[in-house]
């Protein structure tokens, strides 16, 4: 007999959270349900079946049970992103990413774009020289797919396309040329075109801009930031 209670998700695994001495509740991002909590028993013991599988950045088809809370009953690797993983600088912008899409996706209500633009994002993270990138983009898109869009061709005030230092106004998120209203934070050329779209050379100061407004509009700060701005401080 079918069981209505059970249902199979394509998920990505964002984090693991330990409970008690060996279970875990694992946060995904999933395209039926966005973000979904859902507890893994026994996940912490040595010889734990999906301990391999149910990993930080890995996307699965997780089969949960719906009862009182969310119990994990099966898992199956879709990709591991192992490359990813292995390289510092990749899963530290990885966490970046895993860190706002834990504090954006709503629960329980589909995320398809947005679980396909996470997935985008990570492959281009394993794939790419420079992990910054593939970063800026998501930061971007992720922003843009939420609402909150930042255009960086033109000018908020005259309307006339971004050239030169210009300035971006965290509270309303618009940027403006130097001579229409020269406060806010700065913006060269380098910045304006990894803002705009991938660029060949990906701007430090881009991604400054893009996590103060972040912040701004999560009003908290971003506890990932840190260790993202030392992972590329070789770029300055």
């Amino acid at each position: 007999m079918r069981d209505d209670r059970q249902q199979t998700l394509t998920a990505l695994v964002l984090a693991l959270r330990p409970q008690g001495e060996a279970d875990c509740r694992v946060e995904s991002v999933t395209a039926e349900l966005g973000r979904v909590g859902a507890w893994a028993k026994g996940l912490r013991r040595p010889k734990a079946k999906l301990g391999g599988v149910l990993q930080p950045f890995t996307l699965v088809a997780l089969t949960v049970h719906n009862g009182k809370s969310r119990v994990i009953i099966g898992a199956e690797m879709v990709s591991g992103f192992r490359t990813l993983k292995e390289d510092y600088n990749r899963l530290t912008a990885a966490a970046l990413l895993a860190e706002l899409l834990l504090a954006v996706v709503p629960a329980d209500e589909p995320a398809p774009a947005v679980l396909a633009l996470s997935v985008r994002a990570l492959t281009a993270m394993e794939q790419a020289e420079e992990p910054l990138g593939p970063l800026l983009v998501v930061l971007r898109d992720l922003m843009q797919l939420l609402g909150w869009g930042v255009n960086a061709e033109i000018c908020a005030v005259c309307a006339q396309p971004l050239t030169g230092t210009c300035f971006l106004q965290l509270q309303s998120g618009v940027i403006t040329h130097g001579h229409c209203r020269r406060s806010g934070m700065a913006l060269d050329e380098a910045a304006l075109a990894s803002l705009a779209g991938p660029a060949a050379q990906p701007s430090l100061v881009a991604l400054e801009a893009l996590a103060q407004l972040w912040q701004t509009h999560l009003e908290r700060p971003l506890k990932s930031l840190r260790a993202v701005r030392s992972a590329f401080h070789h770029l300055a």
